[in-house]
């Protein structure tokens, strides 16, 4: 029997993203591990790909999530880890369980459970900005600030305490820790999107941080705004070249929802766009002249 839906774990994204450009011919739920064991859909999964995130010589999550998993489900779980060796006893003694090391774990699933992998491709050169900012100085669901799906999207973080440097040196200086220096004038043209969240913690700086931000890459910027203070974002959206869209405080499930859709991923506990998928996946006006 062919396999039909495999449910991935995982709380690093970019292993998540790359996995599935080789799992073409199979439907692949994803969670990250603190809603592993939430919703009917994640109990339908035939496999399970559970990863052991042990970052930073933290608590592996994964061993609580398959106590939760098992809870709910019998299915085999392929668990996973770049070091096998340090992984729980009570991983190892629970039924219906493989311990594999995370770069053979899809050689695995294709020798034992006959699923087909796809070479990896690399991004077609289509000529257009590829890559999309998201700006916030709170976190992100599902994510940390980082560079994800091969350039397609980077988060970077900052909180109102930086709002007496300018946006281009808040931004410049949190670009240079992800993937190096970013030119102004020469990078700009890879950016296809900019989506920056303003709540009233921030007193206004992120808004005016995003938008000197949209005119250093010269592009309209598509804000997120919670309905604090709406007086002073009406203010905002009348006198500044930005789109403004409503979100929850904090816009911490809204961005997650956003950046899901960027790298294609399809969560167990889904969340909610706060804008059509087509304004996600447009590119943004830019500024010519």
């Amino acid at each position: 029997m062919r396999l039909g839906k495999i449910l991935i774990v995982n709380d690093d994204i970019d292993d998540v993203v790359k996995m599935q450009e080789r799992l073409r011919n199979i439907e692949v739920l994803v969670s990250g591990q603190r809603f592993a064991a939430r919703g009917t859909e994640a109990y339908e999964a035939r496999v399970i790909l559970l990863d052991n995130d042990a970052n930073d010589l933290e608590e592996a999550r994964g061993v609580k999530t398959l106590r939760e998993l098992r809870e709910k489900t019998d299915a085999p779980v392929v668990y996973t880890s770049f070091q096998p060796g340090w992984v729980a006893d009570e991983v190892k003694q629970t039924p219906g369980v493989t311990v594999v090391r995370t770069d053979q774990a899809l050689d695995y699933l294709a020798r034992e459970h006959g699923v087909e992998l796809a070479e990896p491709v690399a991004a077609e050169e289509t000529g257009e900005p590829q890559l999309n900012v998201m700006v916030t100085y709170n976190e992100v669901t599902g994510y940390k600030s980082d560079m994800y799906g091969n350039g397609k999207l980077l988060i970077v973080s900052f909180d109102e305490r930086s709002n007496k440097r300018s946006a281009q040196q808040i931004v410049a200086d949190n670009l240079k820790n992800v993937f190096g220096s970013f030119d102004w004038r020469k990078d700009r043209e890879i950016v296809r999107n900019v989506f920056a969240y303003d709540g009233v913690r921030a007193e206004g700086y992120a808004a005016y941080s995003a938008a000197a931000m949209g005119h250093g890459i010269r592009l309209q910027v598509k804000m997120l705004t919670c309905p604090c203070d709406p007086e002073r974002k009406s203010n905002f959206r009348d006198t500044m070249d930005t789109r403004m869209y409503r979100v929850e405080c904090g816009g911490r499930e809204s961005l997650g929802a956003i950046a899901d859709e960027i790298l294609g991923i399809t969560r167990v506990v889904p969340g909610r766009l706060p804008m059509t998928k087509e304004e996600v996946h447009e590119i943004a006006p830019r500024y010519e002249i």
